[in-house]
């Protein structure tokens, strides 16, 4: 989350194990400025940012990170991660992401693979798992 400030907590003590399925929210109360992220339906960090009561959000991001350049990114060719159900709220209401095959992309594309699968639903992967 950035504004005023820029906040980031890699949850390294709860990462999700092979073969999982996981639901991931993330949501902005602007009467008070604060994000909430959940993890299968349970609330496991917030933010709060006096910038958010008024900002408006120009962009929505589903992204797939490591914490070290040496970390694996989840997935493999065979096994890739799967991102799906893709969506966010305007006013309280929750509406498809409308992904298309160019939004989905890697930053290195020699280290980490990215497929576009559907206007919800994408693939992420390590090109070279240890």
């Amino acid at each position: 989350m950035q504004g005023n400030r820029y906040a980031v907590n890699y949850d390294i003590s709860n990462a999700p194990t092979d073969d999982s399925t996981h639901s991931y929210q993330c949501d902005l109360d602007t009467t008070t400025g604060t994000w909430q992220f959940s993890y299968d339906g349970t609330a496991w960090q917030s933010y709060q940012d006096d910038y958010w009561k008024t900002a408006v959000g120009a962009t929505v991001q589903w992204t797939g990170e490591i914490y070290n350049k040496e970390d694996d990114m989840p997935g493999t060719a065979t096994d890739k991660c799967n991102f799906t159900g893709c969506q966010y709220s305007v006013d309280g209401v929750y509406q498809d992401a409308g992904l298309v095959a160019g939004d989905v992309s890697s930053d290195d594309p020699n280290e980490w693979g990215a497929q576009w699968v559907s206007g919800t639903a994408f693939n992420i992967w390590d090109i070279h798992p240890l």
